[in-house]
């Protein structure tokens, strides 16, 4: 029979032992409820972040764009100044073979001319 009034003394002293006392769980509440708006703060920052994230993104892509369609314009433009600064050389090419030859066609006719200035210059001379 003492075992049978031992087994309510020892549940009651385990429930005592076992029991946290108010103090204790109001300040695991404030802990609780302190970390839960932690929480809440930083899931709204991280979604805030993300959304800057994906602007920043979206901002870039269309500045590489931007950029790919600059530097494709610029070859194009560069590949046309080159083409115009080609054909201005070999205009150029050409005039200048023309007029070597223009030169040589006027000095071969003076070669084959006489030359009446000899004459003066001779004349020139004596006095």
């Amino acid at each position: 029979m003492l075992h049978i009034r031992l087994i309510p003394l020892f549940f009651s002293v385990i429930v005592l032992f076992s029991c946290v006392s108010n103090k204790k769980y109001l300040a695991l509440q404030k802990n609780y409820e302190a970390r839960e708006t932690e929480l809440k703060e930083a899931r709204a920052t991280i979604a805030s972040l993300q959304q800057q994230v994906e602007e920043l993104q979206n901002e870039k892509k269309a500045l590489t764009q931007d950029l790919r369609k600059l530097t494709s314009s610029a070859k194009s433009q560069k590949d046309e100044q080159i083409a115009a600064l080609e054909k201005k050389i070999k205009d150029l090419e050409a005039k200048i073979a023309f007029l070597e030859k223009s030169q040589k066609n006027t000095a071969s006719n003076n070669t084959t001319k006489p030359d009446t200035n000899k004459g003066k210059k001779n004349n020139k001379n004596a006095y």
